[in-house]
């Protein structure tokens, strides 16, 4: 499927080139397997070989990368409580704990945005997470945008100053993608505990202060 639609990209001209990439962009942040790196570097190689212009096609990959993200983040919004209210989900975390969980997003939630951007694979699932939280949705659009505002020039620009070695650089843009993966893997894994520990830490806390008797918090007993 990702060749095919390799193969559809390298081959359009005009119109239809911008509209693949916007495209492509909007699937690979809704999660689907469809590398957005490798769509934006094919971006810029239409543009190196006269099919798209640079400034209209870095637009539409801004464009199209903002939309996918949103869409993501406004599905989390809409569904994430309703998952998290039933199944085991209701189970595993309290009503309380997903208090908790909401106030940590709202308090390192920019950082998160803004990582996950550069973390392929992981970041429909992390922008769905944060659309749960109490982020509100301007605030994430700036985020998001400041860190497309990185990524999506550095791999069009590559696109286009290495087009000519087109084959070669989407290997090494697939390693990268695979590195990226496994690093991006790691560091939501470590956040993810950190912030379950954090969340079951603080409601065993507030248990035990609410198990507490009105006479040992006046008279210090324990």
């Amino acid at each position: 499927m990702a060749q095919a639609i390799l193969a559809l990209l390298t081959s359009a001209h005009g119109v239809p080139a911008y509209g693949l990439v916007f495209g492509v962009l909007i699937a690979s942040g809704l999660g689907l397997p469809l590398p957005e790196d490798v769509s934006l570097v094919t971006g810029g190689y239409l543009s190196y070989v006269g099919a798209a212009g640079f400034v209209p096609m870095l637009a539409v990959a801004f464009a199209g990368i903002l939309a996918g993200d949103l869409l993501i983040f406004l599905a989390g919004r809409r569904y994430g409580s309703d998952l998290a209210e039933s199944g085991w989900c209701s189970r595993f975390f309290s009503a309380q704990k997903r208090c908790r969980v909401e106030q940590y997003f709202e308090r390192h939630g920019d950082g998160l945005v803004v990582a996950a951007r550069f973390l392929p694979g992981l970041r429909a699932v992390t922008y769905f997470v944060v659309g749960t939280s109490r982020m509100a949705t301007w605030r994430f659009l700036l985020l998001d945008s400041v860190a497309a505002c990185v990524s999506a020039p550095v791999w069009l620009v590559l696109g286009r100053k290495l087009g000519r070695h087109l084959p070669d650089l989407l290997v090494w843009v697939e390693r990268v993608h695979l590195l990226l993966l496994g690093v991006g893997g790691i560091l939501v894994a470590a956040s993810v505990i950190a912030m379950l520990r954090r969340a079951q830490r603080a409601t065993d806390e507030m248990s035990s202060f609410d198990r507490a008797t009105p006479e040992s918090l006046v008279d210090g007993s324990p």
